[in-house]
């Protein structure tokens, strides 16, 4: 006879768990074991029903699942059985016992399960003590591959940025962190003004071509798709294009693209996730906040929700998409409107800093300065509001500058052949009411970071 497979009673009670409380759970499990354990009506039948009953199991095919395990093709029937002693099919007789048996697995499994939950748990916290206690440290210089000449390197080659806007002081920031070390090194390297205007994108990377430059960098956002004519015609043109700051390092970068410099969004989401754990004790319940538009807002939110999922099973979250051409009308609505469905939300997770702006005043208007906010971009009048006051806890920054400087080294790389770099060299650097105050006040885009990478860089591309 073939066995009844464990997922027919085991795996619902199993599946309950996530739903039931754990006594009541338990007590199911037990009830579908004694259900099956006990005799079946058939053993009260008399002999005419019995009689009727074992032709109905003569002419009649069984499911697949209880048909003869010597037997795998499908449309077997049972072979009748003969009577035991009590008059009962030895078959049955042997299928309800392993029903009971089945149900009896239930209650081990569940129970195994109920009494893992708390190690899990604890193991949960221990990775996120670990994960936030790294980010908390000074961040330190880390080669991003062999040294070599810079200088040599670039002679007679240039750079041709294009920042997402120039209007946005994130891609000023970064763009200032290339120009510095491009004139450390000594090469030409254009930043091209724009106003978050596809039409000057485009007019940008004509002005690279016939410049003559050797490299366009699109910067911070810009997206590869928006410009496909014009990229397919830079590169035939003999020009290589990047991109610096814009896919996370779980994102497949655009198949036109002769580099792609990511960013590790997934690991900030995963600082998130991490601080929001420690501050609740596990218990975190979290309305994550992002805009769908933005290239890494997928992988950034999953990172969180996958974390919370796999670290902290008390733990509970939501997502809410807020276009960025409607965060100044959105964000407020939806935070206000989510604490009053839930009043048990302790935590906004918005996944750009600048998005605070617009929940700290849903959570004075609703009263409720008991939850936080943990984010993440380190924005200077951010940092400054977690400095000034409460309700902004923690934010996970980056330095610009080293963004900027990492930028510059992965191109030369791709150049001059010195190694293939995928992933930006700056480390993420967690913000607090203990250290804030080392970003400046007010804060700055690059203080607080050191300035370490700056002679790391120096000493790796032989400059020193």
């Amino acid at each position: 006879m073939r066995l009844l497979p464990f997922w027919v009673v085991g795996a619902p009670a199993i599946g309950f768990f996530v739903a039931w409380p754990p006594t009541c759970l338990i007590v199911a499990a037990i009830s579908v074991t004694l259900y099956t354990m006990r005799r079946w009506p058939g053993d009260q039948a008399g002999p005419a029903q019995k009689q009727k009953r074992a032709a109905y199991r003569l002419s009649t095919k069984r499911p697949r699942w209880l048909t003869d395990n010597r037997n795998e093709q499908r449309g077997k029937t049972m072979t009748f059985t003969p009577k035991n002693t009590d008059g009962h099919g030895v078959a049955d007789k042997h299928r309800h016992n392993r029903i009971a048996l089945g149900g009896l697995g239930a209650v081990v499994s569940t129970v195994a399960i109920l009494a893992a939950s708390p190690a899990l748990a604890q193991d949960g916290m221990a990775a996120a003590q670990a994960l936030v206690t790294e980010a908390s440290q000074t961040p330190v210089f880390v080669d991003p591959g062999p040294a070599f000449d810079a200088r040599a390197c670039m002679a007679d080659r240039s750079i041709f940025v294009i920042p997402l806007t120039s209007q946005n002081p994130f891609n000023v920031e970064i763009a200032r962190g290339q120009t510095e070390a491009a004139e450390a090194i000594g090469f030409e390297l254009t930043v091209w003004d724009n106003q978050l205007n596809v039409d000057q994108w485009v007019q940008g990377i004509a002005t690279a071509i016939n410049g003559g430059y050797d490299v366009i960098d699109l910067q911070g956002g810009v997206p590869p798709a928006a410009l496909g004519p014009q990229i397919a015609e830079a590169r035939d043109a003999g020009l290589k294009v990047v991109t610096t700051h814009l896919n996370d390092v779980t994102q497949e970068p655009d198949s036109q693209l002769d580099g792609a410099f990511a960013m590790n969004y997934t690991r900030a989401g995963q600082i998130m996730a991490a601080w929001s754990m420690l501050q609740t004790d596990g218990a975190v319940n979290a309305v994550i906040i992002g805009s769908d538009e933005i290239m890494p807002t997928s992988a950034f939110v999953s990172a969180i929700e996958t974390y919370l999922d796999e670290n902290c099973p008390n733990c509970q979250h939501s997502y809410v998409n807020v276009p960025v051409v409607e965060w100044g009308s959105g964000i407020q609505t939806e935070v206000q409107s989510a604490l009053v469905a839930d009043p048990s939300i302790n935590y906004i997770l918005p996944i750009y800093d600048s998005m605070s702006q617009f929940i700290v005043p849903a959570l004075e208007l609703t009263g409720r300065d008991d939850v936080r906010i943990a984010t993440y971009n380190g924005t200077p009048f951010v940092l400054d509001l977690l400095r000034e006051g409460d309700l902004v806890e923690m934010n996970v920054g980056e330095s610009l500058g080293w963004v900027g400087w990492s930028g510059v080294d992965a191109t030369m790389r791709l150049l001059c052949d010195e190694g293939t770099v995928t992933e930006l060299n700056t480390p993420l650097y967690i913000f607090t009411d203990d250290n804030v105050e080392t970003a400046g006040v007010p804060a700055s885009y690059t203080q607080g970071y050191g300035d370490g990478y700056i002679d790391g860089f120096r000493a790796l591309w032989g400059l020193d």
